[in-house]
């Protein structure tokens, strides 16, 4: 960020995240630098719910391509939409008779 007398910080929608001060996860989902951070085997993990990195990262769809989501919920939201919507329908009933039959284990 670069600051001048009469500029205003870049807007970061890391800093809108209310883990901000405690977290030190590396690679953020709200950072718009993520593809340039190294990633080592051990780092501590973005905590942030996804519905809240969801909601901040739509209002950055310039600075953040993955709107909030992780990579891999990035990538599995591309994978859902390119399904046909029969599949889907199907998906969802197979899934909601496991889910019930899951709780009734319980």
């Amino acid at each position: 960020m670069i600051y001048g007398s009469n500029s205003k910080p870049d807007p970061s929608p890391i800093f809108e995240c209310p883990n901000f001060n405690k977290c030190s996860a590396n690679l953020c989902p709200l950072d718009p630098e993520i593809e340039a951070r190294p990633y080592v085997l051990g780092d501590d993990r973005c905590v942030a719910t996804k519905p809240t990195r969801i909601s901040i990262g739509t209002k950055y769809p310039e600075l953040l391509p993955f709107k909030g989501f992780t990579r891999r919920e990035w990538s599995g939201q591309i994978a859902w939409a390119k399904r046909d919507p029969k599949e889907k329908k199907r998906f969802i009933a197979s899934n909601t008779k496991r889910l019930k039959t899951l709780k009734k284990a319980k």
